[in-house]
């Protein structure tokens, strides 16, 4: 036997002797000299020979004997030199009718890493689990579980077993089950139950383990805290159903904000892009002032051009619901452009709280949750129904290519009652302005033509008529798809009148940007299909035929 063999064996020695007469062990001359301490346990036969005399009922009838408190700490030394399935559970029951489980964790932890998990049935498992989420507090369960899931054995007994769980254990382990996978699964084999991840089921883990103890994280491997904070930030705001309520974050909040403090990066690049998410998931779950922290110790070292500084000040908008309207200070550095029929797009400077809020235009602002940004219109103190009903009659145009509604609700008003507001997801720059670029294609004009046409005919069969088709109220993103943004002024018209004012509306559409571009994108004979059209498909056959 090994040095540290014959160490472990004599504290088994040890403990024998002290039980000796509870186990009622018989032994012969030979083993009786290795319990009273007089011959060295050397010899590997004879100690298991003797180790083989410990009766499994005489065990567990002992323990069923005494008091909650002794039984712990007699089945604690069992456990240490025979990890068996009966007496690990049986130990566990005593830890917790004792209300002393933090004493127990090491002798449990070691039992756990020798017990053979091939061996135990779908039952044991279960029983096993439900005695460990018992024991162990929410601040060490979600640490100590990933590190039994570490062990390929008990992956297998795991998820073998989860069939025959109940509700309250499958609705803990799961989640956490899925996190494990999800974090290891670029270097892990397939499991054999491995199915396609749930991400609802990622993302509650991923919210257990962030609810563990600050110290119980930092003993998670560095690469594994490192993957934790990503599935943290992506996770937090996230909750099935809705957005997570600012005071349900803060617990995981806290935690990721340790995570990334903890972390050491290869470099700016990562640090820059770790502390992005993690803003990003702060503001959406709700929690600003932390996020604002975060943001201050970035911009102090990334400069006026880094993210964190531009957020800032873009957080220092006026408020409307969750969007920050763009200060006019930040305005004026940017080139802006127009969103409504008679009013550029402006924003407030005015300090949160401020009843000073433009109406009827659009605003620029961003949206905190999102981070995205946005167009906000807040509804005209005397004419407070306008808005309202321009977002029902917009709802119901379930046209492709209309720009959808990213929040709606309701801010104080001056001296009255509520005022509705209504935000846009802000699609890219204005068409009136892309129109300018004299580098753009035919195709891709003809394009935005025969797009701009078609958004026209589903709106006049819907009997939703606009008062004009003006380039300022479509925009173009970052893949060059036409966005109709602007539908203020939208009402309602009889369908069979208004195929014909929508067909002049298209007609006049293309002429203006086609005319804008300063080039001659339509042959002479396009060009006379495209005065002549007397329908919408006539029309948007013209433009094809000239694309081709």
């Amino acid at each position: 036997m090994s040095a540290a063999e014959v160490a472990r064996m004599k504290a088994t020695l040890r403990f024998l002797r002290e039980h000796r007469h509870a186990l009622k062990l018989k032994v012969n001359a030979a083993e009786d000299l290795l319990l009273n301490g007089r011959r060295e346990p050397t010899h590997r036969g004879l100690c298991l020979h003797l180790l083989s005399k410990l009766d499994r009922s005489r065990v567990l009838h002992a323990a069923a004997q005494m008091p909650a408190a002794q039984a712990t700490d007699f089945l604690a030394g069992i456990v240490r030199f025979k990890p068996e399935v009966p007496y690990l559970i049986e130990f566990l029951r005593s830890v917790k009718a004792s209300a002393h489980p933090r004493q127990a964790a090491a002798a449990l932890t070691q039992a756990l890493e020798r017990l053979d998990f091939a061996e135990t049935s779908a039952a044991q498992m279960r029983d096993l689990l439900q005695l460990v989420v018992d024991v162990f507090p929410p601040s060490e369960l979600p640490v100590f579980m990933f590190s039994l899931l570490s062990g390929a054995a008990f992956r297998s007994a795991f998820d073998r077993s989860s069939e025959v769980w109940p509700a309250s254990l499958a609705e803990l382990l799961l989640p956490l089950r899925s996190l494990h996978r999800a974090l290891t699964r670029r270097s892990a084999r397939r499991e054999p139950h491995g199915e396609r991840l749930a991400l609802e089921q990622v993302r509650a883990g991923a919210l257990l383990m962030l609810g563990a103890s600050r110290e119980s994280l930092q003993e998670l491997p560095e690469p594994l805290r490192r993957q934790l904070l990503a599935a943290g930030c992506d996770a937090l705001g996230r909750a099935a159903g809705g957005q997570v309520q600012a005071r349900e974050s803060q617990a995981p909040g806290a935690a990721l904000i340790s995570l990334f403090g903890a972390l050491e990066f290869r470099d700016g690049v990562e640090r820059t892009a770790a502390a992005r998410a993690l803003a990003s998931a702060l503001l959406r779950a709700g929690l600003e002032q932390p996020a604002r922290t975060l943001l201050q110790s970035e911009a102090a070292t990334g400069g006026e051009g880094s993210f964190a500084a531009q957020w800032l000040g873009l957080l220092a908008g006026q408020r409307v619901g969750n969007l920050a309207l763009e200060l006019r200070s930040r305005r004026s550095q940017r080139r802006r452009h127009r969103h409504g029929p008679a009013d550029e797009v402006e924003s407030s400077a005015q300090p949160a709280g401020s009843s000073a809020l433009a109406s009827e235009r659009w605003q620029r602002a961003f949206h905190l949750p999102s981070q995205r940004e946005a167009l906000v219109r807040v509804a005209d103190a005397a004419a407070p129904a306008e808005l309202s009903q321009h977002s029902e009659l917009r709802q119901r145009g379930l046209v492709p290519g209309i720009a959808p509604v990213l929040e709606q609700g309701s801010v104080p008003g001056v001296a009255g009652p509520a005022l509705p507001y209504l935000a846009l997801l802000w699609q890219g720059p204005p068409l009136s302005r892309r129109a300018q670029d004299g580098e753009l294609e035919p195709e891709l004009l003809l394009g935005w033509c025969a797009e701009a046409c078609r958004m026209l005919a589903a709106l006049a069969a819907q009997g939703l008529a606009l008062p004009d088709a003006a380039l300022h109220r479509f925009s173009v993103d970052a893949s060059q798809r036409l966005w109709l943004v602007d539908l203020w002024g939208l009402h309602e018209r009889p369908a069979a009148e208004l195929a014909a004012a929508h067909l002049q509306l298209a007609r006049g559409f293309c002429s203006e940007l086609l005319a804008a571009c300063e080039r001659d994108v339509l042959p002479a004979p396009a060009a006379h299909a495209l005065d002549s059209a007397g329908s919408f498909v006539e029309l948007v056959a013209a433009l094809s035929a000239a694309a081709g």
